[in-house]
């Protein structure tokens, strides 16, 4: 007797156990946002996220890792100040929009892979603070901590698919609220800057013939960054792009994130390496492979448009804050560019 009930008790401790680590590991996956008012900020970033909502109180948002299915998007207004974050809820983009900024021109930044929502908030704060331009981010679900490196990308990749047409909505949105003339978006540049994973909204919009009722240019600058996407006939796509003036392709072909993800996996050459024939014929390409080229650890040589490689090169920073704020930039420059033999593309001096 004594032998069963040791048998029965063991396992009603294993069936709890069980429970306790799947409760544990489901937690991990998801993420909450605490909202409070915060009437003095150094930065404020405007968000908007399509992630999953799981519970939404008062005072509180507790988000999944994986988009809404419906295309539901939350609107949140982060403010910094003293060393922390503020979150207040936004009922729409127009909502977001009414409120004061601290810049003229705006960047739309679509983040990459392995970001949640605090730390893709976190680096819209760095490019504001670095290149003095207002951030929106768009920041969706690409980071599961209970998946490992590749199979969270494979992940991140089937959240892309999954959510382009809202992705196109969101655009939509864009579209209309620049064309009203009296908010924030129509008082100065605006840009939009995909990096990395991020780029694969671009190619899937594409792909799914979802940009196609765009009916004129209202992105001034479209940066495709570090891309981790197939540059196998990538021109194709990027020739389709419709809804922006001009278009940056930037590449670092000693890119140890990219370089990494081909070993990994069985993805080939990348976008976001040096490129190569055929070029898409609407795009600059602009090669940081000698002025940035490999690093250990490998973050620099992957994002280059902040941190350790703009401190070091007044080059460099200056370029991406002449995109980021929707500016032309002057190819003609000695001082700045040397061309490539096709005169297609450029390589940035550091």
């Amino acid at each position: 007797m004594k032998k069963t009930t040791f048998n029965h008790t063991f396992f009603q401790h294993a069936v709890w156990l069980l429970i306790f680590i799947v409760l544990t590991q489901t937690s991990k996956a998801k993420e909450t946002i605490y909202l409070s008012e915060s009437p003095v900020y150094q930065h404020k970033i405007a968000v908007v996220t399509n992630r999953s909502v799981v519970q939404l109180n008062n005072d509180s948002i507790l988000f999944e890792s994986k988009p809404d299915e419906s295309g539901h998007f939350s609107y949140l207004t982060a403010s910094y100040s003293k060393d922390q974050w503020n979150y207040t809820r936004n009922n729409s983009i127009e909502e977001l929009l009414n409120q004061d900024f601290e810049h003229e021109n705006w960047l739309i930044f679509v983040h990459g892979d392995g970001k949640d929502l605090k730390s893709a908030i976190q680096r819209a704060k760095e490019i504001q603070k670095l290149h003095l331009v207002n951030v929106l981010v768009y920041a969706w679900p690409s980071r599961n901590p209970d998946l490992g490196a590749i199979r969270n990308f494979k992940n991140s990749l089937s959240n892309v698919e999954k959510a382009t047409v809202h992705f196109s909505h969101f655009l939509h949105k864009v579209e209309h609220t620049r064309s009203k003339k009296d908010n924030l978006f129509s008082e100065g540049n605006l840009s939009m800057f995909f990096h990395s994973l991020g780029n694969y909204y671009l190619e899937n919009l594409v792909e799914k013939k979802l940009h196609a009722d765009f009916d004129q240019p209202f992105i001034d600058n479209l940066i495709i960054n570090a891309a981790a996407v197939e540059q196998d006939k990538h021109d194709k796509w990027v020739e389709q792009l419709n809804f922006q003036k001009r278009i940056y392709i930037n590449s670092n072909g000693k890119d140890m994130n990219l370089i990494g993800l081909r070993v990994f996996s069985s993805m080939g050459m990348q976008l976001g390496e040096d490129p190569v024939a055929p070029y898409a014929i609407n795009a600059n390409y602009v090669s940081f492979t000698e002025a940035v080229g490999a690093s250990l650890p490998p973050g620099p040589s992957h994002s280059y448009f902040f941190a350790s490689v703009t401190d070091e090169s007044d080059r460099i920073k200056t370029y991406y804050s002449t995109i980021i704020n929707g500016y032309e930039v002057n190819f003609e420059d000695k001082d700045m560019f040397t061309t490539s033999a096709n005169y297609l593309s450029y390589s940035i001096k550091f």
